[in-house]
């Protein structure tokens, strides 16, 4: 793999993180007292974001599937939705009960319980409850069945309230993650929304140089996405060296890599072992990775070659590619964590090109 070089000048710089913040807003839908609704969906007034979109999610497909006008907070509704809470008629033992239920899931999972004329949706977690939601409206005959409006199949159909809903779902796998590609996906917003509605907590956003600046460039939009649904997203992709450009070759020939030839190169990677080469990549991995803070790893993968691509340094013989870029991966989280603490960052070892780590 190539690298577009790209000079990076090193200065001091005041880094200021402007991030969007997602301001839901669930206004209260109320029923005249003439027509009454028939349904409502319930939710608290301290609701998180992901609490208040399942809400809005779960009325806006609801009206969908009857025709009918779904109210938000009327408690004088003939049938309730619950979300995240238990009506006043259920006796303390139950509500103990379903709320006991609810915490023994995993992280995500849910239950569905019909309680008298209502039902309620317990999540263990918000996305739990959104969760609970997309499988409530599963059950009346809602699927998604790929990325976009175009692939949704909402039926239309009065709502059955005799049926006594016991339903609970709680995942095998604590993270469930999709790899996103732009070039190859499309639109990001929608993918966003299938994952949620398939019970994926996690998003990748995978590319690579040129477009090393796709996700901030995106940012805006991304944000605010995930955020009301409660994921995890992922950053990065195959642009390690671009933090190191080739055009600095004839000034530090000893950054860069000896090849198998004994002969210094400026085609892939770099010279781990040199501390000013660290230094540097490390610096400008350290200015690009904290415009996302948002993201709970990060991925600067190595030039992805046969053979690895790294150097072959007299006395340090016994680092196979692996090691070399582990070496790197170690010291740029290191740099990192000084001021992201709980920051993480991947380490990509491919088995059919790669020895694993030894040293």
């Amino acid at each position: 793999m190539s690298v577009q070089a790209r000079s990076t000048a090193r200065k001091r710089f005041l880094l200021l993180i402007v991030l969007p913040v997602v301001v839901f807003c669930l206004e209260p839908v109320w029923a005249s007292a003439s027509a009454p609704a028939s349904v409502s969906v319930m939710v608290s007034e301290t609701a998180d974001v992901v609490q208040k979109f399942a809400a809005h999610e779960l009325r806006e497909y609801m009206q969908q599937i009857t025709s009918d006008h779904i109210a938000v907070g009327d408690t004088q509704a003939t049938h309730h939705i619950y979300l995240g809470d238990v009506p006043s008629h259920t006796s303390a033992a139950e509500a103990s009960e379903l709320f006991a239920k609810a915490e023994n899931l995993a992280e995500d999972g849910f239950l569905i319980r019909s309680v008298g004329p209502d039902v309620v949706i317990l999540g263990k977690g918000s996305r739990g409850t959104l969760y609970g939601c997309y499988a409530f409206l599963e059950r009346q005959g809602v699927r998604w069945f790929f990325p976009g409006k175009q692939y949704e199949v909402v039926p239309h159909h009065a709502l059955d309230w005799r049926l006594r809903l016991r339903v609970s779902e709680s995942p095998a796998f604590p993270k469930r993650i999709l790899f996103y590609w732009p070039n190859n996906y499309s639109s990001v917003e929608d993918w966003i929304d299938f994952c949620a509605k398939v019970r994926l907590n996690r998003l990748a956003f995978h590319y690579t140089w040129p477009a090393r600046d796709w996700y901030l460039l995106l940012q805006s939009r991304i944000l605010p996405e995930v955020q009301k649904r409660g994921m995890e997203i992922e950053v990065g992709g195959h642009f390690l060296s671009t933090f190191l450009p080739r055009t600095l070759f004839a000034q530090h020939p000893d950054w860069f890599r000896l090849n198998e030839q004994g002969k210094r190169t400026n085609d892939f990677n770099l010279n781990p072992f040199n501390q000013e080469a660290l230094d540097y990549v490390a610096s400008g991995a350290l200015e690009y990775l904290l415009r996302m803070p948002e993201a709970s790893l990060f991925h600067l993968w190595a030039d992805d070659i046969e053979g690895g691509g790294w150097s072959h340094e007299p006395g340090s013989e016994e680092y196979t590619p692996s090691d070399q870029s582990l070496l790197v991966s170690n010291y740029v989280v290191k740099r990192l964590r000084e001021r992201l603490p709980n920051a993480d960052l991947a380490f990509l070892a491919i088995t059919t090109r790669f020895i694993r780590p030894v040293s």
